[in-house]
């Protein structure tokens, strides 16, 4: 009897330790998906802070009429005029906040 009662403990702490186990393992599974996010949004504001970085160099030289126009300069230019560059940052903020 006193046999059955120490299995009946066994199995019950280990069904306690695999519970934990699972949801160790689970948290680890969303730390790494949030862990992926962040390394995606860092990308992408990276590549959006060269946009932005490069708009006001253009702006700025356009402006001063220092620019040495060619082919780079004016689509660059015509993205910032149309509002690309804008509506890019506008949509990383969005996705920034969720």
């Amino acid at each position: 009897y006193a046999m059955e009662i120490a299995e009946n403990a066994w199995d019950y702490q280990q069904s306690k330790v695999d519970e934990l186990q699972k949801q160790l393992i689970d948290q680890g599974q969303r730390f790494n998906e949030q862990s992926q996010r962040i390394k995606d949004l860092e990308h992408k504001n990276d590549g959006l802070q060269n946009r932005v970085d490069a708009a006001k160099y253009y702006m700025k030289n356009i402006f001063s009429g220092d620019s040495e126009v060619d082919q780079c300069h004016w689509g660059d230019l015509l993205d910032i005029l149309d509002g690309k560059i804008v509506r890019e940052l506008e949509q990383a903020l969005k996705v920034g906040e969720s």
